[in-house]
């Protein structure tokens, strides 16, 4: 049986960028079974090693509990993975995710200048052991499984494009981020780049609209122009009251 935070990843994400640099990093900091040790001087715990004073409101058995911790820390992960070149994922797949790790964790140093390059190659060679590929060569020519701003739809829509959608529209993750795990622009204008698949509450067109038509609404909102348009009203609406007021009164008179 995995791991339990093996089994966290292997849950919370398809993308293999992800899923690479989830289990690298947290390999490298607390592992991948509990007991996972006090870091920091007794501030960062779990699998991730999440530095309480740099998270307020994250509490000691949040960071040790796998499922919170791994759902906590998809969004700096998948932040990481979009950071690291594309072409760095195809040539160099594990400095790709051992640097992917560093952007998420945020170490002092990047891990193989404190770890050694050794610590990081035996846990590289577990990740792959873990994803089914003992002996990982890069494919000649090939590349990011879901490069960023891509505009060929999958095949199918994943069940972690599915949560993508989800998370971008309660903020848990950005635009940028759902694009890269959904493999098309996940924005009203490119909508069509996920070819209309059914989703949770209704067609991908139809929720990647969403968010752009609501985040747009509210930017204009609270932009400038948004409160003068919102001030003109009302001050119509009250004009047209006003005028009825007296309308009213010169009938009764």
């Amino acid at each position: 049986m995995a791991a339990p935070v093996v089994q966290a990843i292997l849950g919370e994400s398809q993308n293999l960028e992800v899923r690479e640099a989830m289990l690298l990093g947290s390999h490298l900091e607390g592992g991948w079974s509990p007991p996972f040790g006090v870091g920091d001087s007794g501030t960062s715990f779990g699998p991730y090693q999440i530095h309480l004073p740099a998270h307020p409101g994250v509490t000691r058995d949040q960071a040790e509990n796998v499922q919170w911790a791994t759902d906590y820390m998809y969004g700096p992960y998948v932040s990481g993975v979009i950071r690291v070149n594309p072409t760095e994922w195809a040539t160099n797949p594990e400095g790709a995710a051992e640097k992917a790790a560093y952007f998420a964790e945020a170490p002092a140093h990047i891990y193989h200048e404190t770890r050694g390059q050794a610590t990081v190659d035996a846990a590289w060679r577990d990740v792959q052991n873990v994803l089914g590929n003992p002996d990982p060569q890069p494919a000649p020519g090939g590349g990011s499984t879901i490069p960023p701003g891509a505009t060929v739809p999958p095949k199918e829509i994943t069940p972690d494009c599915r949560q993508a959608l989800q998370d971008v529209i309660s903020g848990k993750i950005s635009k940028d981020q759902c694009t890269l795990i959904c493999g098309a622009p996940c924005t009203s204008d490119a909508a069509g780049g996920l070819g209309g698949l059914p989703v949770v509450g209704g067609p991908i067109t139809s929720v990647a609209g969403a968010i752009g038509s609501v985040t747009d609404a509210l930017k204009f909102l609270f932009s400038y122009r948004g409160l003068e348009v919102i001030g003109g009203g009302i001050l119509i609406l009250v004009g047209i009251i006003l005028l009825g007021r007296q309308v009213a009164r010169g009938a009764v008179g």
